[in-house]
């Protein structure tokens, strides 16, 4: 399957009419998590890299360009591990041969989880890079960084941000980082009662993961409870969705039987309540802290001496 991307085109995006209030998310609308890997950073979300038509592109950059939404806390016990699979596609024209090397380097170590040696190639790029053609692949490398360690920190929106921007380089991006942080998004939306925004993260999260179950409940769900609406047009894909997420959930010991009886219920005109969506644990605080003590050294050890 290939992984490379085109640049979208630009085009007209509507504004939400509503923006997420600043208080705290209403826990009650969590559900359990639907798994956790021992050596990943979150969800055992099961996200493969997907090409993905530049309409959902043009959905994210200009989706990514409102405020954040409000904080959502989640357990910390979420292991540093990898960062999901990373794919390296040499733009053209091709950069030198150290800076090459240095990207496929980089690809390993991010696999690894390996936050300290990601700097350090990246210290590596930046002094190694003569050439423009070179620069653009360090600009690529920055963001694709960037992004990792901001999922990591839990600024989920940047870290959406800043991989959509690597993926367009065609230098390096982690299609299961950024789903994973769009997740987190629909979550903290829905939570906050922003039912636009939460769709709209719940859609994106579908495209990048459109077989996934943590991906088709949330966008089922969001999508029937909408639909229920006053205002609704009348809408059935929702039905679709959420079969196909009971297909994926029958026999999964990572989903949790109360969210198999919701969408059951739901499907079966029993259910009338605000549904949940499907919450995975966020990566561990501690992570977060590590990153910000390597920066901080990072730039301690660029700083000329006096």
């Amino acid at each position: 399957m290939s992984d490379q991307v085109e640049k979208p085109d630009q085009a007209e995006h509507s504004e939400s009419d509503q923006s997420g209030p600043a208080e705290q998310p209403d826990q009650a609308e969590q559900a359990t998590p639907a798994g956790q890997t021992d050596s990943g950073p979150a969800p055992k979300i099961g996200i493969a890299l997907l090409v993905i038509i530049p309409l959902s592109i043009i959905v994210l950059v200009n989706v990514f360009g409102k405020k954040s939404p409000p904080a959502n806390p989640g357990q910390d016990n979420a292991k540093s591990g990898t960062t999901g699979q990373v794919t390296k596609t040499p733009a053209q024209p091709a950069a030198s041969p150290v800076i090459t090397k240095l990207v496929q380097r980089m690809s390993v170590e991010a696999n690894k989880g390996n936050l300290k040696a990601m700097l350090q190639i990246l210290s590596l790029m930046n002094s190694n890079a003569k050439t423009d053609v070179d620069k653009k692949y360090v600009k690529g490398a920055a963001y694709f960084v960037e992004g990792i360690f901001a999922y990591y920190k839990r600024n989920y929106l940047r870290s959406a941000q800043m991989l959509i921007l690597a993926r367009n380089t065609k230098v390096l991006w982690s299609d299961k980082t950024l789903a994973m942080s769009s997740v987190q998004l629909c979550n903290a939306y829905w939570a906050a009662k922003n039912n636009a925004e939460a769709l709209k993260f719940s859609k994106i999260t579908r495209q990048l993961a459109p077989n996934d179950p943590i991906a088709l409940f949330n966008n089922g769900v969001i999508e029937w409870h909408l639909s229920r609406q006053p205002d609704a047009k009348s809408d059935d894909k929702w039905k679709e969705t959420l079969r196909a997420f009971h297909k994926k959930a029958a026999g999964n010991i990572n989903i949790s039987l109360d969210i198999v009886f919701i969408a059951q219920s739901i499907l079966s005109g029993s259910y009338d309540k605000r549904p949940p969506v499907i919450r995975p644990q966020q990566p561990s605080e501690a992570v977060g802290k590590m990153i910000d003590q390597l920066a901080q050294a990072a730039k301690k050890a660029s700083t000329p001496t006096p």
